[in-house]
């Protein structure tokens, strides 16, 4: 006997998905860093305490400084919401029931 599968989950065989139809293939992992198009569309708002009620907008480039400002800013909208792997590192395995 041979140690198998260390910090895998076991994934039966399953022929009508690419992911998990080949014995010993492995996949999956630990951690997942969102990226930009994966996250959920979203803004980022700033608002100014004490601002006045009159309208402003303001244009910022990425990693602005803002000093001063006096109304509420919101970023553009970002974040695509697309699919990202949500698998834990696994292996695919034969798996049999015994059932007699």
């Amino acid at each position: 006997w041979v140690a198998f599968a260390a910090g895998r989950m076991l994934v039966g065989l399953d022929a009508g998905q690419t992911e998990f139809d080949t014995v010993e293939e492995t996949g999956g992992e630990k951690t997942h860093t969102l990226t930009e198009s994966e996250m959920p569309a979203h803004t980022h708002t700033y608002t100014q305490p004490n601002a006045p009620t009159n309208s402003l907008t303001v244009t910022l480039p990425t990693a602005a400084v803002v000093q001063g400002v006096t109304a509420g800013v919101a970023t553009g909208s970002t974040g695509g919401g697309a699919a990202h792997n949500n698998l834990p590192p696994y292996i695919v395995t034969y798996m049999w029931k015994r059932t007699g």
